[in-house]
């Protein structure tokens, strides 16, 4: 059992920390990787998708229970917002090809999905915003080094004729936001099909934002009979205008520790680009930490909105 000790029920914070752990061990047993001029997969991959770690000075860090909002969610019934989704494969570009070598790297997935705000849905006695996003079927394209051959591979489509595509399925899924309490996480309705960037285009801390802000969250998590600390520390680092949104620039930093560490283990970082009127992701950066630095994992950003006054 986990107890959480502000107002929020923080399901996002939970999976990052399962995930980063195996990204985290995938991308250590990966470090030699071979990209097609021989060299090492992470150290082809452009400049800004390796950042080196640097120390961030986060002052005035209170507990986020005692801040009050200082915005509100403002999405309309009929706007559709086009985001960009970038998806770095490098993470678990093995997990691809499990029957390859560990030579193995793939090409990041680049997709356009739309996010359809449908309509007001009662479910369970309870007013929801019903968000709907398009879907997207992509075949990720990989390499692998077979006794200094380069393969290439279309990672799910079919091989044989009695086969049938297994491609990555993007969008396709459908939330909720609780329109009485925005402080609840949006929840999944129905079926959903796909990897749901849905989920992180408004989080309840969006509401808490101003110039100078600095705000923790804490989860305090049971496991094998020890007690693991996970904080989200979240800090306001400046203010930019994206894509004519003006927006806050956001870093949360996600650590973790346990009683017999002397330390806190960063395990990942978002940058996040909050609009300050609609209090809505525009642009959304996800980073794990390895080698040393930080590794692009995956990223979105509000290419197109059709937004109702």
């Amino acid at each position: 059992m986990s107890k959480n000790t502000n107002h929020f029920i923080n399901y996002s914070l939970l999976s990052y920390v399962g995930i980063s752990i195996i990204i985290l061990i995938l991308l250590v047993s990966s470090s030699g990787c071979l990209n097609k001029n021989g060299e090492t997969a992470l150290n082809s991959m452009d400049d800004e998708n390796i950042t080196q770690e640097k120390e961030v000075k986060i002052t005035n860090i209170v507990g986020i229970e005692s801040l009050k909002p200082t915005g509100n969610l403002h999405i309309n019934v009929g706007e559709i917002y086009t985001y960009s989704i970038y998806d770095n494969l490098i993470m678990n570009a093995r997990t691809l090809l499990p029957n390859s070598s560990n030579d193995v790297w793939c090409e990041p997935i680049r997709v356009d999905i739309s996010l359809h705000i449908e309509k007001i849905k009662r479910i369970n006695g309870s007013n929801y915003y019903l968000l709907q996003s398009e879907r997207r079927e992509m075949y990720p394209v990989c390499y692998h080094n077979m006794n200094g051959k380069i393969i290439k591979v279309t990672v799910g489509k079919a091989l044989y004729p009695n086969e049938k595509d297994n491609p990555f399925i993007y969008g396709g899924c459908r939330i909720g936001i609780y329109t009485d309490n925005l402080s609840a996480y949006p929840i999944p309705i129905g079926k959903n099909f796909g990897l749901c960037y849905e989920t992180k285009i408004y989080e309840p801390w969006m509401l808490y934002l101003n110039e100078s802000v600095g705000f923790v969250e804490k989860n305090y998590i049971e496991m094998n009979k020890n007690t693991i600390e996970e904080s989200i520390e979240t800090t306001v680092t400046g203010e930019e205008k994206i894509n004519k949104f003006d927006c806050f620039k956001v870093q949360r930093i996600y650590t973790s520790s346990s009683p017999n560490d002397m330390q806190k283990h960063i395990q990942t970082k978002d940058i996040i680009y909050v609009d300050k009127y609609k209090r809505i992701a525009v642009k959304y950066e996800h980073y794990v930490f390895a080698h040393g630095g930080y590794i692009a994992w995956e990223k979105f950003e509000l290419k197109d909105a059709k937004i109702l006054k």
